[in-house]
């Protein structure tokens, strides 16, 4: 076996490329969501936070440039969150008005609902180039970003102000995501000798680099938005070692910078969000907490009823609770039939492992200050949405593929029996016509 052929594991196939001419599907992503989450633009702020971080905030009534750079040196609630209070203290400037509204608020609330929805979108149409450079089918990739721009679980981080901070963050770690895989890919073929590099339109040359510092910087700027980015490291190695296929050797020193980035995010958060008194969860109940708020997220993902902000589903109430065993057993049993169907089904096994480790910092392993009011929240599940929708892409794709294979199928046997001369076996013009390149490695096909 040569050196290229170790570098990667071939028996996985290599990612697709992103094709261009995908503006028509791009337009539809705008518009469906547009169509959708437009009519926040019409709300007001609400009480809950938005009085705190905004309409109420001395520091935006009125906002200046000196106010805006307040939050560059101080944390506020519990946060470090500069580039959001900034994004914030842009748009109050934009909104501000001398004569009070309702309420005596100054502060106009379509320009903030605005930029959420703006944000939506943005994120949306991310999620969709990544599907595409993974997914070997436009409309596919199409499905899995409808997934996660329109799951009812994104509504609470769009439509509350106070959000924002989940859709910054979860903007900027997709657009580090969406540039990494790109950069990953390239490298891939690159160590596996693929021909396809020299006529990528992917990355040329050298320019991969360029494409990693974006990443890096989207993902320093996504930490600075809210810590909960510290998981995207974890969700790029699940990516590029699960989906894409690569050897841990060949990609840590890309990762290794994000996780001291991580690193050095989390020391913050712990400085300024010690945890409240009344999160206080003993050793031992700290697992059984954490099943349960998986299994929580995995019935609202599945049954999106009863949604709200406030699920009161605190670490005392969880552990004093009988349904609490049923919903960790429920979990184990998900991960042991996920771990069977590994080798079959890699991409919906990396999908689910997604989904856990854009959640796993607050499930309940350690403290955080909303415990107080409940382990588990919606806003939580905004950037491990990519789970569920790669996923659902993947599904897609491979219904697709079995239906071309069908009708390939059919119309040969429709032909062959037309043609009386020839081979009296039509086995082979069905295979043919079936697979008309011949039996090309494709992504998605395990």
């Amino acid at each position: 076996m040569t050196r290229s052929h170790k570098a990667t594991r071939t028996d996985r196939p290599l990612p697709s490329k992103a094709g261009n001419g995908h503006a028509y599907i791009v337009a539809l992503l705008i518009l469906t969501v547009l169509t959708i989450y437009g009519r926040i633009t019409a709300h007001d702020f609400s009480w809950w936070d938005d009085n705190t971080t905004l309409h109420q905030n001395p520091h935006f009534n009125p906002p200046t440039v000196r106010s805006i750079l307040y939050y560059w040196q101080h944390p506020h609630m519990d946060l470090y969150i500069p580039v959001t209070y900034t994004v914030w203290g842009g748009l109050a400037m934009l909104s501000y008005s001398e004569t009070p509204r309702v309420m005596g608020i100054h502060l106009n609330p379509a320009v903030f609902h605005a930029a959420s929805v703006a944000l939506h979108i943005m994120s949306v149409v991310l999620v969709f180039w990544i599907l595409r450079l993974i997914i070997p089918t436009a409309w596919a990739a199409c499905a899995g970003a409808l997934l996660f721009g329109l799951r009812p679980v994104q509504v609470e981080p769009i439509g509350w102000t106070s959000g924002m901070k989940d859709l910054l963050a979860g903007f900027f770690s997709l657009l580090a995501i969406w540039q990494y895989v790109v950069v990953a890919q390239d490298r891939a073929r690159v160590a596996a000798g693929s021909e396809a590099h020299h006529q990528s339109k992917v990355v040329q040359g050298s320019h991969w680099q360029w494409h990693y510092a974006i990443a890096t910087l989207a993902y320093l700027l996504a930490l600075l938005s809210k810590p909960s980015a510290v998981v995207v490291p974890v969700m790029v190695t699940i990516l590029d070692y699960i989906i894409i296929g690569r050897r841990l050797g060949l990609f840590y020193r890309f990762v290794l910078p994000w996780v001291a980035m991580a690193a050095g995010c989390a020391v913050v958060a712990m400085i300024v969000q010690p945890g409240t008194p009344a999160a206080v969860t003993p050793i031992w109940g700290r697992p059984i907490v954490a099943l349960d708020a998986i299994a929580f997220y995995l019935y609202k993902l599945a049954v999106p009823l009863s949604l709200g902000v406030n699920y009161g589903r605190t670490p005392e109430v969880v552990l004093a609770s009988g349904w609490t065993y049923l919903s960790g057993a429920a979990t184990v049993i998900v991960a042991g039939l996920l771990w069977h169907m590994r080798r079959e089904a890699r991409y919906i096994v990396g999908a689910a492992l997604l989904l856990l480790a854009s959640v796993l910092p607050v499930v309940g392993f350690v403290r955080f200050d909303f415990q107080w009011l409940s382990t588990v929240a919606d806003q939580y599940l905004y950037l491990g949405m990519i789970g569920p929708a790669l996923a659902l892409g993947w599904l897609v794709s491979q219904m697709q593929g079995k239906a071309r294979v069908g009708v390939s199928a059919y119309r040969a046997c429709c032909a062959t029996g037309r043609r009386t001369s020839g081979s009296a076996d039509p086995a082979p013009r069905i295979a043919a016509a079936a697979d008309p390149a011949g039996s090309r490695p494709r992504a998605c096909a395990r």
